[in-house]
């Protein structure tokens, strides 16, 4: 039997993660910016990379709370509040979360080409990233569809 979410455990965990993904975001972004006149620092790469693990936590942790793949939507018989707030923030996390994420990571990616070792050695799973970054964006687009 496939499984769908409970859509309580999903808001929180968007709740949750929507704060800290835009933190590490910005984290991320300065770091790049300072990487980008220094690519060949190894220690800005590391702390890219500490980052770059960070946001991949986070979509694992939204990841196992969605349920199946295309069983996301299904909330049962639930207070249209709620899943209208899972709505919302599933569009956050499309529109602003993951668009940011997405621009970042090809960033990432340039300096990893433009001599950034470390960077470089991560490139496989700087692209695995994107990946999922657009799986999630389509079952997101889903709940958003369903629910908003």
């Amino acid at each position: 039997m496939m499984a769908a979410p409970d859509p309580f455990k999903l808001l929180r965990v968007l709740e949750d993660v929507s704060e800290t993904h835009a933190k590490t975001l910005r984290a991320l972004e300065r770091t790049l910016n300072r990487l980008r006149r220094d690519p060949g620092d190894e220690a800005l790469q590391s702390l890219a990379l500490t980052y770059i693990k960070r946001l991949r936590v986070l979509r694992r942790r939204i990841e196992r709370q969605l349920g199946d793949e295309g069983m996301e939507a299904e909330f049962g018989d639930v207070d249209p509040e709620v899943a209208r707030n899972v709505a919302t923030l599933s569009e956050y996390m499309i529109i602003v979360g993951f668009l940011y994420e997405e621009e970042l990571l090809r960033k990432a990616l340039i300096l990893a080409r433009r001599g950034a070792r470390l960077l470089a050695e991560e490139a496989a799973n700087i692209e695995a990233d994107l990946d999922m970054i657009s799986r999630l964006s389509e079952r997101f687009q889903r709940i958003v569809d369903a629910h908003y």
